[in-house]
């Protein structure tokens, strides 16, 4: 399998309240390989679609659409579908080519 580490960033926004200021952390998570990225993103996925009777896809589109506001759960919402996305064409590739 392939030796690279495979990042996830994520910024994480904490609302003091709308008069103060924001306050930003970004956090670094190493992955062996792109499976084990791939099974941790889609289980964040998961918990934001319980935690929204929504689903991903339907999330990612309506918020793409502007129908949604940029706060910092829908943010890195969209930014873990966006690493899913990317994470599972290049497993497909992968598999593709073993083909």
């Amino acid at each position: 399998m392939d030796n690279k580490l495979y990042r996830d960033n994520n910024t994480r926004t904490n609302l003091i309240d709308k008069t103060r200021a924001i306050t930003m952390r970004k956090q670094t998570i190493q992955y062996s390989s792109p499976l084990d990225a791939l099974i941790e993103v889609a289980k964040r996925l998961s918990i934001l679609e319980q935690q929204n009777h929504k689903d991903s896809e339907e999330f990612f589109y309506q918020y793409n659409q502007g129908l949604l506001p940029d706060d910092a759960v829908f943010v890195e919402w969209a930014n873990d579908y966006r690493h899913y996305l990317y994470l599972h064409q290049e497993l497909n590739k992968k598999l593709k080519n073993v083909a």
